[in-house]
């Protein structure tokens, strides 16, 4: 069954004061609006303004000031806004994504899970789980930044079931990021005010924008970037699939798209039919997820080494 979602990233600046950033945010959540995202996702820590001092000060509660302009927009258009800022959580500080929802309702937040030296140095705790939240259109999760390097987060996301992450940033990550999204096949969304990217469940980059874009810089296109994902989709390895892909095509004809990758053996199914899911035809046809497929075989070398 299609399930469609609309994503938008904005390579935002945030201001040098809370009232700045106030009036730039609104202006810049006002024209994603004109794509009719599903959700939005904005650059990490949005609310410190280039400054990389005195976090204490700037820290905000949640809700707070900027969560609840965010919810202001994010009611007014109708969609979910992913807000990175430096939070209080209790006595202590977190770098934290914070989801709103349709109604500009808190749904919850990410807290880092690897804050840079410097971040620890300046007051702020990791987080501790790789959360994953439930959207009317899918599950989704975040990471920020410094995380990247780090694969027990992307990991983390995968066996919480993420279908979409999103990575509000401060660098590009580029192929570490890339990587994720070929292991773990999830959707990626990244937010850096720099350079910001879309990646499909492969890895395959969908689009990207920045202000390091010439065409941004001079005012000719703006520093966002959209796309739309059907989320009824799933990875598979050739082994034991690809000999039903035939009878699937004959059967589904356009109602199934396949996206086959030799380099890596894999191929991506997704229906586009409003009464079967990729879950049916799986069963059906007696596919196995690619995931799935790597467990078994973990599974039997454990078994031949016992013998």
């Amino acid at each position: 069954m299609a399930r469609n979602v609309r994503v938008t990233t904005i390579a935002f600046h945030g201001g040098s004061n809370l009232r700045q950033l106030h009036q730039k945010l609104g202006e810049a959540l006002d024209f994603a609006a004109v794509e009719r995202p599903d959700i939005v996702c904005l650059p990490e820590t949005m609310n410190i303004g280039g400054r990389h001092t005195g976090w204490k000060r700037i820290a905000e509660p949640v809700p707070g000031p900027t969560t609840e302009l965010v919810g202001k927009y994010a009611r007014r258009h109708g969609m979910y806004v992913w807000c990175p800022i430096v939070a209080t959580h209790g006595k202590q500080l977190a770098n934290a994504a914070v989801l709103i929802d349709r109604r500009g309702k808190v749904v919850g937040a990410y807290h880092k899970i690897f804050p840079t030296l410097g971040e620890i140095e300046m007051g702020i705790v990791p987080g501790t789980e790789a959360h994953v939240f439930e959207t009317d259109f899918g599950r989704v999760g975040a990471c920020i930044c410094y995380d990247a390097n780090f694969r027990e987060v992307g990991e983390g996301l995968a066996q919480n079931g993420a279908e979409i992450v999103f990575f509000p940033s401060m660098f590009a990550a580029g192929r570490l990021l890339e990587n994720w999204a070929l292991e773990f096949n999830y959707f990626i969304v990244t937010s850096y005010a720099h350079h910001s990217v879309i990646l499909n469940n492969i890895g395959r980059k969908l689009t990207e924008t920045g202000a390091r874009f010439e065409s941004v810089g001079f005012g000719h296109i703006p520093p966002m970037a959209s796309a739309t994902f059907n989320l009824d989709t799933a990875v598979f390895h050739y082994d034991y699939n690809q000999e039903r892909v035939r009878a699937i095509k004959k059967k589904y004809g356009a109602g199934v798209e396949f996206a086959f990758h030799q380099p890596e053996a894999i191929f991506v199914m997704t229906s586009r039919m409003k009464d079967v899911t990729v879950e049916d035809i799986i069963r059906e046809f007696k596919l196995e997820r690619r995931t799935e497929y790597y467990n078994r075989a973990r599974k039997a070398r454990k078994k031949a080494l016992r013998r």
